[in-house]
C-alpha cells in the first residue's frame, strides 16, 4: 500500500508550543523533592539542562544524576501560557534568573 493512502483521512492540525527558559538552584534533597511533585502536576513537558547533560524535570534520578551545585536550567515545553506562569509562581524560591525571550514552535499533530 502506498504511503499516501496509509494517511488518508488522518487529519493534521497545526498547533502552537512555547518554549520558556528559567535557571533553579536545588541545593538539598527537600528541594528536588518539592520540585519534583510540584512538575509532576503540571501539564507538560520540562527538561533540566546541566552543561551537556539533559533530563527529564519529572524524573527524580534523573535531577540527582546531575550538578546540582550550579544553577540548572530549566526548558519547560508548553502551549498553555497561563500553566507555565501558575507553575513559575510556585517555584519562585528556586528560580535565580529567568529568560526573557519564547521560542515559538508550530508542530504538526496527527488525530
Amino acid at each position: 500500500m502506498p504511503i499516501s493512502r496509509a494517511f488518508q483521512g488522518v487529519r493534521k492540525k497545526k498547533e502552537m508550543c512555547f518554549m520558556r527558559k528559567v535557571f533553579i538552584t536545588l541545593s538539598s534533597i527537600d528541594d528536588v523533592k518539592v520540585f519534583v511533585n510540584e512538575i509532576n502536576l503540571l501539564p507538560c513537558d520540562a527538561d533540566l539542562v546541566s552543561g551537556r547533560y539533559t533530563v527529564d524535570a519529572k524524573s527524580i534520578m534523573g535531577i540527582f544524576s546531575l550538578d546540582l551545585s550550579k544553577p540548572i536550567e530549566l526548558d519547560i515545553h508548553s502551549d498553555d501560557d497561563a500553566a507555565c506562569d501558575a507553575f513559575l509562581k510556585k517555584i519562585a524560591s528556586f528560580v535565580t534568573s529567568e529568560s526573557v525571550s519564547y521560542t515559538h514552535l508550530t508542530l504538526p499533530t496527527i488525530r
